[in-house]
């Protein structure tokens, strides 16, 4: 497979995760709550000797919008200059009144044909609140949180062919 394509076969590999995605979606559909979903895509391109610092400038500035706590984890998935690189991380925020929230901090990159490293991240945030009188449990994803990861990572393969298509 050509250096080019590793992006694009991981992003096929999230599409293929729809089932944990509807598994996902349907355990609120049973009238309980609602989700709010926050979706960030980014498709850039760095020179191959992108440093840790200006990773975390990037980070700070093109995803300004998200907590501190989330844009630290986001910089902890470095990339380094390898040939191709994937990296994600699930986090989950419990808050008080019973909503819950399920982040993906995505990221996949590779070397282009130009030398250049080609990057792309994503940030895929999905808050379940209950109705009223309902509540959810602070440990109420921890169990099925692989399947909770694919379920985003669906939605992000998704945002993500979108990006591509622009390239």
């Amino acid at each position: 497979m050509a250096r080019k394509d590793l992006i694009k076969s991981h992003v096929n590999t999230f599409l293929q995760q729809q089932s944990d995605h509807e598994w996902l979606i349907k355990k609120c559909v049973d009238g309980i709550g609602r989700d709010e979903f926050k979706n960030t895509i980014v498709y850039s391109t760095f020179p191959v000797s992108l440093n840790r610092d200006d990773f975390a400038y990037y980070i700070d500035m093109t995803f300004s919008d998200i907590s501190e706590e989330l844009r630290k984890r986001m910089k902890g998935l470095y990339i380094t200059n390898q040939h191709s690189y994937q990296s994600e991380d699930v986090v989950f925020d419990y808050v008080v009144g019973g909503n819950i929230t399920a982040s993906l901090i995505q990221i996949l990159a590779q070397k282009n044909d130009q030398n250049e490293l080609e990057i792309l991240f994503g940030f895929i945030s999905l808050t379940r609140k209950p109705s009223i009188g309902f509540h959810f449990n602070a440990d109420y994803w921890k169990s099925d949180k692989q399947k909770v990861q694919r379920g985003l990572q669906y939605i992000f393969g998704n945002e993500a062919q979108k990006e591509i298509a622009h390239r």
